[in-house]
């Protein structure tokens, strides 16, 4: 036999011998490694990604201008505030921006933010949010925690493709984590037919949580709809002498003549009864024709409301 066939021969040889050997001293490794193999058609589940709405300015220039004439706060202005009510309207910002600037001063946890789920969407009396708000100043956080537990109580319910568009909450919340950063929020549209008895027992649980933590309640809300400078000013009257009053027998009678959403206006009186907030302060009250200097237009009228516990 030639020299290089034999030696071709010899190193196969030797290579094959070399495997042989190999498998024979790794055997009880590959067995280990084959007995905690997954099976190739088992799930996989993999961690859920966090999910988030994108939040854009209502009117970019009316937000930047509102924030510029109410600039954050340094010294507490009412360090006793526990609710209060204003608009969902872009239009008056300046209004909306009044009120967080005076709670950007003040320590809180989380804004529990109510209002009239406009389009009457969802399946549910109460729809909520569980993701996270992305705003031009930075994500909002949901408070989960309220969240969770008021869905496990059948109260509220998530629908993620139905609070997104609803500017009762897409308005306010630039002016939530602009003026409160580090806070949560809440978010809760109510129907038109949600009744005084289902606004007692969600009023029931959220007074627990705004009596143990450093959480405000606030209802986003405009008044008068549809009328002129003058009529909307007798509605706006006549509402807040309900208000005072107490009387929910007419405020829930109330129209869009008056409010697009007494259970909430009521919601924020039974829970600030309910933790003695009694003390209401009238902030703002106007309406679009007033502002625009139109009194025959059909307008929409504004309330802003703060409840505090200081006597």
């Amino acid at each position: 036999m030639p020299i290089k066939k034999t030696i071709t021969y010899t190193l196969t040889i030797v290579i094959v011998i070399g495997l042989l050997l190999f498998v024979l001293i790794n055997k009880d490794r590959f067995l280990k490694y084959r007995s905690e193999e997954k099976n190739i058609d088992q799930e996989i589940i993999y961690p859920e990604a966090e999910q988030s709405h994108k939040v854009v300015f209502e009117d970019r220039e009316l937000f930047l201008k509102a924030v510029g004439d109410y600039p954050f706060r340094r010294d507490s202005m009412n360090p006793g505030i526990k609710g209060g009510i204003i608009p969902h309207h872009i239009l008056p910002s300046f209004i909306i921006a009044d009120f967080f600037s005076c709670l950007s001063a003040e320590e809180i946890e989380t804004i529990v933010l109510v209002g009239p789920n406009h389009y009457e969407r969802g399946n549910f009396s109460v729809i909520t949010s569980g993701y996270k708000w992305e705003t031009p100043f930075g994500v909002l956080k949901p408070d989960n925690e309220i969240i969770t537990d008021l869905e496990s109580k059948k109260i509220i319910e998530k629908d993620e493709t139905v609070i997104p568009l609803d500017h009762s909450m897409t308005s306010i919340l630039p002016f939530i984590q602009y003026y409160l950063p580090e806070v949560k929020v809440v978010p809760l549209i109510l129907k038109s037919d949600f009744s005084e008895e289902e606004v007692d027992e969600l009023a029931g649980e959220l007074r627990k949580y705004i009596q143990s933590r450093k959480i405000i309640l606030l209802a986003s809300v405009d008044f008068s709809h549809y009328l002129t400078n003058f009529e909307a000013k007798e509605k706006n009257t006549e509402s807040l002498e309900a208000i005072k009053k107490r009387s929910y027998d007419e405020i829930f009678a109330f129209g869009n003549e008056h409010m697009d959403s007494p259970a909430s206006v009521a919601l924020v009186l039974k829970v600030m009864d309910a933790i003695d907030s009694k003390q209401m302060t009238v902030l703002h009250d106007t309406n679009s024709g007033e502002m625009i200097g139109d009194n025959f237009a059909q307008i929409t009228s504004y309330l802003s409301l703060s409840f505090s516990t200081n006597k």
